[in-house]
This record gives structure tokens, C-alpha cells and sequence, in this order.
């Protein structure tokens, strides 16, 4: 993992907020070309958070990439394009929490501050026996409080490593290796043969399926596009106009013909063609499925204004697109 013993809290605070959500296999070439692209801060305060979207393409969770800009513009404008050194001014940029803010804190300037993440919540849980449901607040602060206590303040980023580390190699979510565990002697959960229930999670709400019917509209070797609001997933991505639905039946030419008169002033269609392919996404809460048309119009198009806008396929690749967008145009 190249950020394991990095020092410089600008490169800490992106693994981190990359690994947020995402695998560690799955991160590092992120992680590689967010660094190439922006080495520092000031680098990326200086650029389009359009760039910044683009390059997180694929990620997903968007909020982090939008919140990382957000906090380099901070930075730059209240210290000066020099990363805070203080647990509570890190604390206070965007998208930092708790855990982030003790990372850098502890691994950037040795600062004493306990790193609770999933592994260092499955060893506490499981060493202390904490039978309720982990997301309550309430345990949170129990563990918080545990962990701290336990922190070796003259090395508080070995500490934070190392129990980080066990909880991923030793005190592992599924099959974890109690027969091979210094600390199972003293371990409740492994007393009372309960390592398997411990810790108990919330019953996850079943994914709903929705169903995006996009339309691709090329003229002058251009597509039409349009840029997403803030009320729904993939803020400010860039996709092709849509019609939602509640199923995969395919949408009638007078259903398109309507939406496109309403949407963007087109009288009407000359073919339609639906594709024999479709996509699907998964998100945390949903499955989103893509079925794409082909549009051919009638006549020019009119005049529009945001949030369509006219682009070649090679500039809307240049864009943050939905995944389903990058799959659909290669």
C-alpha cells in the first residue's frame, strides 16, 4: 500500500478519504493517479471540481471527491495552502470526521489520537463482549472511549497501525484466527463462543430497483447530455436525458416524442431504435438499470440551456459520468 508510512498529511488525508467505501485494491491506482494529477494542495484548490469528479470516475460516493476540493479551497484560503496541524482544524474541514482527523493526526505528527475504524470496532466489540448493535451511537462512544484508553501515546501511530492491521489479518470479519491469538485467552466473545455474533450489525433495508431509459441524440457528431442535481445520486455527474420508469418495458415512441418536447423544445422523432443491451449498477441502497435508445430527430436541434448541454462522445469522456454512461459509450 503506498501510503503506509507516508508523513505528509495531504497524501494521508486522500488515501484515507479514498479507502472510505472502497477496497484497497480497488483504491490505489486511484490513489496513484489522484496524486499525479493534484501533488498538493494548492494544486488541487486551483482546479475545476469537474476535474476532480472526472477523475474519481468509478469510485462512486462522490460527495467525498466534491468535499476534498471543498477542503483544499479551506485550507488555502485560512492557512495559507499549508495543511492544519491541529486535531480540531482538521476536524473542521469538509467531509472530516472523527476518524480521518485522528489518521492524520496520529500518523502525520504522531498526534495522541485513537483511529477507530471497521477492524479496530470488530476486535474492541469482540474483546469486551459488546453484544449491541455497533452503529448505535452510543457503542460508538464506548468503543471511541476504549480505544483511547488503550492508545500508547509515545507511539500512537504504531498503535494505530498495528491494531488496524490485526483486526484485517488476525480478528477478521469471517474466519478470524482465534486459535492463533495472543489475546484469546482474555477474549469474551471467544469465551463465550460468540466471536461469529459479535459484532452485531443493523439488518440492511433490501436494494430497489429503478430503471433509467436514456436517450442517445447525436447530431453534427454531437450528443445531447444533461448535469445532474443535487437531490438524487451522482450530484453534478453528467449523463444522457433520461426517462425513469418502474420496469424494463421498453418506452413508446409518443412517450420519448412527449418527454423530448417538454425537456428540450424537439417536435419530433424520425426512428427509434432500443438496444438489446442493457446495464446495471449497484449501489449501497439500490440497483439502478440502464436501457438505452438510439433517437433519431426529425429536424435541427433547438436552442437549450442548462443542464443539457452538446458535446462529442470524446469530451463526454473527459467528463464525470455514471458508470453506467462510461460501460454504454466504451
Amino acid at each position: 500500500m503506498p501510503w503506509k508510512g507516508v508523513k505528509d498529511p495531504y497524501k494521508i488525508w486522500v488515501s484515507e478519504i479514498i479507502l472510505q467505501q472502497t477496497q484497497v485494491s480497488q483504491g490505489i491506482p486511484y490513489y496513484n493517479r489522484f496524486l499525479k494529477a493534484f501533488p498538493t494542495v494548492m494544486s488541487l484548490a486551483n482546479s475545476p471540481v469537474d476535474s476532480v469528479l472526472a477523475l474519481w470516475t468509478g469510485l462512486g460516493y462522490y460527495s467525498r471527491a466534491r468535499n476534498l476540493h471543498k477542503a483544499a479551497v479551506h485550507i488555502v484560503e485560512h492557512h495559507n495552502g499549508k495543511f492544519p496541524k491541529s486535531f480540531e482544524e482538521i476536524k473542521e474541514l469538509p467531509g472530516i470526521g472523527d476518524y480521518t482527523a485522528s489518521a492524520i493526526s496520529s500518523f502525520a505528527y504522531g498526534l495522541p489520537y485513537a483511529v477507530v475504524d471497521a477492524n479496530v470496532i470488530r476486535i474492541i466489540a469482540r474483546y469486551y463482549g459488546i453484544e449491541e448493535e455497533i452503529h448505535t451511537s452510543k457503542v460508538r462512544k464506548q468503543v471511541k472511549e476504549k480505544t483511547q484508553a488503550l492508545l500508547t501515546k509515545k507511539k500512537p501511530a504504531a498503535f494505530n497501525q498495528a491494531i488496524m492491521d490485526f483486526g484485517a489479518t488476525v480478528c477478521k470479519p469471517k474466519e478470524p484466527l482465534c486459535e492463533d491469538c495472543v489475546m484469546s485467552s482474555s477474549c469474551i466473545a471467544f469465551s463465550l463462543d460468540k466471536v461469529a455474533l459479535i459484532p452485531r450489525k443493523k439488518t440492511k433495508k433490501p436494494r430497489r430497483d429503478r430503471y433509467f431509459h436514456y436517450l442517445e441524440i447525436i447530431q453534427n457528431k454531437k450528443l445531447i447530455i444533461r448535469q445532474r442535481g443535487e437531490k438524487d445520486i451522482w450530484h453534478s455527474l453528467y449523463e444522457l436525458p433520461y426517462l425513469e420508469t418502474n420496469s424494463k418495458r421498453s418506452m413508446s415512441k409518443k412517450q420519448i416524442e412527449s418527454y423530448l418536447k417538454k425537456e428540450l423544445g424537439i417536435s419530433g422523432i424520425s426512428n427509434l431504435s432500443k438496444l438489446d443491451k442493457s446495464y446495471k449498477q449497484t449501489l449501497s441502497h439500490q440497483f439502478i438499470h440502464g436501457i438505452f435508445y438510439k433517437v433519431h430527430l426529425k429536424e435541427d436541434l433547438p436552442r437549450f440551456k442548462a443542464p443539457y448541454l452538446h458535446v462529442t462522445v470524446s469530451k463526454l469522456k473527459k467528463l464525470a459520468i455514471p458508470k453506467l454512461i462510461d460501460w454504454y459509450i466504451g
